[in-house]
């Protein structure tokens, strides 16, 4: 699961941590691999995000098991 943006991280996780402190690693709602990034509008206003955007989207094809592009 992908959770875009700080409020869906939140709601999902319970967590009061903003998306930027819980981005970058893996965390688990109910038995399910969870992944935290930037909400894409965010990703709109501040463009130096984007590389670690990526990077999130990339660690999730990686446990998907699909090929990195």
């Amino acid at each position: 699961m992908i959770a875009l943006g700080g409020t869906a991280a939140q709601s999902i996780l319970g967590s009061g941590k903003k998306v930027t402190a819980l981005r970058g690693s893996w965390h688990s709602w109910e038995g399910t691999p969870v992944r935290a990034t930037y909400h894409p509008a965010a990703l709109l206003r501040n463009a130096q995000w984007k590389p670690q955007a990526w990077e999130d989207l990339q660690a999730v094809m990686i446990r998907l098991g699909l090929e990195k592009r």
